[in-house]
């Protein structure tokens, strides 16, 4: 850094506030270099705690079994956290009688079942980690195997199609840690309908850092997301990304913060970028393949010109008022339904609050497949027509 600041003084910067950098950074370079010479921990342990006599006991409190148990921890996991034996564990769980089984939610078979169903909405790339994490995100929590079952159960055709596809064997991966190297790069799978997605990860975590989509691949877009996300996660030593020019900002970025000799923005091929490229997978089978599906259904119906890859979007649209008929006719540059089409009348105003429970209520990707929607109808009119008090 301290040679970017110099190679700017005179160019970018004028002379007495590069000075004045410098003094920063040297001043800051110091202070590191003592900080290296103490020993710092490099994470938490389990003390041990000597008693009158024999060996010495880790000292593992209730209060944090319950904290890792909250958040769904296994006992090998929690046995990393604390860096005990998973015998160590399982001894304070019997100690303190925390049964791992209370956790999990009373739901019989048939009620997870539709859980399952309302959770994989069609999506047959959606596998059993995908399902058991959304279903824990909703306060639902059941044994693994028992959602492979489900599955197998709901929708067995989905579950050969997955046990059929091939799969790549994972790679050795390893960097130092958080924040030692962040892989980005953009997906254009729904490029056809002016969609792209940008995102970035954490090579050590596996944290996604940032994940957007975009209706441009400029330079800018990718840079404003990556601002955000270092506001938010701080700055990485390094990035990983390709060739393409909307990588060109952040690349200049991180040389000129990081320096440019040291390798701060590593630029090359997608194969050599495995974290975002796996993220990628995970985007496809959890959510970009039904927008696929869906496009491609519309484009097979006839309905252009809102997503037509080939036209512009349609703007200033005059939409006849309510419960008037809309014919074939009246929208015959947007829409070529077969059929007329009768659109009741809106008697509900909603509010901030009642909207945010609806959307937490109905997920308009959960319907069945078969009632094209009608269920999803129906739930809404339902959820509104219960609450005429805070309309």
């Amino acid at each position: 850094m301290a040679r970017s600041v110099v190679w700017s003084r005179g160019r970018f910067l004028d002379p007495e506030t590069a000075n004045d950098m410098l003094d920063h950074v040297s001043e800051f370079l110091d202070n590191l270099e003592t900080l290296t010479q103490q020993h710092v921990p490099q994470g938490y342990s389990a003390p041990l705690v000597r008693g009158s006599s024999g060996r010495p006991r880790f000292s593992i409190t209730e209060e944090q079994l319950r904290f890792l148990i909250e958040y769904n921890f296994s006992t090998k996991q929690m046995a990393d956290i604390l860096c005990v034996s998973r015998r160590t564990v399982k001894r304070r769980l019997r100690e303190f009688s925390i049964s791992l089984r209370d956790r999990y939610t009373d739901l019989s078979d048939s009620d997870l079942d539709n859980r399952v169903r309302e959770v994989v909405g069609g999506n047959d790339e959606l596998g059993a980690e995908s399902v058991w994490a959304r279903l824990a995100g909703q306060g639902i929590v059941v044994q693994r195997h028992r959602v492979r079952q489900s599955l197998i159960r709901a929708n067995p055709v989905g579950a050969a199609q997955r046990v059929t596809t091939r799969r790549l064997h994972r790679r050795v991966y390893q960097v130092a840690g958080p924040n030692s190297l962040w892989h980005l790069d953009g997906n254009h799978k729904l490029i056809r309908w002016r969609i792209v997605i940008h995102g970035g990860i954490d090579g050590y975590s596996r944290l996604v850092v940032f994940l957007k989509a975009s209706s441009n691949n400029r330079s800018d877009t990718v840079f404003h997301s990556f601002v955000e996300a270092i506001g938010q996660y701080g700055l990485p030593s390094r990035v990983r990304c390709d060739n393409g020019g909307e990588n060109n900002a952040v690349c200049l970025f991180m040389n000129v913060f990081r320096g440019f000799t040291r390798g701060s923005a590593l630029r090359g091929r997608s194969t050599h970028n495995q974290r975002i490229e796996r993220l990628w997978r995970d985007v496809w089978r959890g959510i970009s393949n039904t927008y696929y599906a869906l496009f491609m259904l519309l484009e097979s119906e006839g309905i252009r010109g809102i997503l037509g890859a080939d036209e512009e979007p349609v703007a200033d649209v005059n939409i006849p008022p309510a419960s008037e008929e809309v014919t074939p006719q009246d929208f015959q540059t947007i829409f070529n339904w077969p059929e007329s089409v009768e659109i009741p009348a809106n008697h509900f105003n909603i509010q901030g609050g009642v909207m945010e429970q609806l959307v937490q209520q109905v997920n308009p990707l959960g319907g069945r497949p078969d009632d094209l929607g009608t269920d999803l109808l129906e739930q809404v009119i339902n959820f509104l027509g219960n609450i005429p008090q805070r309309i």
